[in-house]
């Protein structure tokens, strides 16, 4: 004959405290889990806004390397600078002319096209650091003048210019681009072209007509 067991009251409470233990280390894996999760993508987001922080500060670097090449022609036809449908000026770039953006502008015989932000890599840091932190600018005709029959796009006859330039994180994949309208202001002492700055009187920074945009 048989013997039945039956189950005490300890038993059921042993059994029911392993239940609620492996409920209790489901719980504790999915909150583990969950914090692994939201730290591997606050870590993405950071770097990405790291990354996009350096993109802007490139592109600001580019705006203000093409403000000093402007002061340095501001008694000078920048017609030169325009260039022209085949040729930015003197120096060749890779990058031709376009009507959204214009031609790549020049620093004498050097294109301001993807220069490195990085000049010297930092003691400790790899050879490649910064390759991709770069900056290009352009630089085109105001739209009035690019519109009209007489002037157009590389005929420029009243010292206003719309500068370009777009930068890239470390990453070569973040992107910002800022447009800059330059004009030469007339001073109030009327002495004309020889006192002419961009942008303000003398020991002024400020950007004349300044507008942002993002993106290509």
């Amino acid at each position: 004959m048989r013997s039945t067991r039956h189950l005490t009251p300890t038993d059921r409470e042993s059994g029911s405290v392993l239940v609620l233990a492996m409920l209790v280390a489901l719980v504790i894996l999915g909150v583990g889990l969950s914090a692994l999760f939201l730290s591997n993508s606050g870590m993405r987001v950071s770097g990405n806004l790291s990354r996009r922080q350096e993109a802007l500060g490139a592109a600001e670097t580019g705006t203000e390397r093409a403000l000093d090449i402007l002061r340095a022609n501001a008694t000078n036809d920048w017609d030169s600078l325009l260039g022209d449908l085949t040729s930015a000026t003197a120096c060749t770039a890779a990058t031709g002319y376009t009507a959204v953006k214009g031609n790549i502008l020049c620093d004498g015989t050097t294109p301001l096209e993807n220069v490195q932000v990085v000049a010297t890599v930092p003691t400790g840091l790899p050879a490649s650091y910064g390759d991709y932190l770069t900056y290009t600018v352009y630089i085109r005709n105001d739209p009035t003048e690019t519109a009209s029959s007489k002037l157009g796009p590389f005929d420029d006859e009243d010292k206003r210019v719309v500068i370009r330039s777009e930068g890239l994180g470390r990453d070569g994949v973040s992107f910002f681009a800022i447009e800059t309208i330059i004009a030469v202001v007339f001073p109030q002492d009327g002495t004309g072209m020889t006192s002419q700055h961009l942008g303000g009187p003398t020991g002024s920074s400020s950007y004349q007509g300044t507008a942002i945009k993002v993106g290509p």
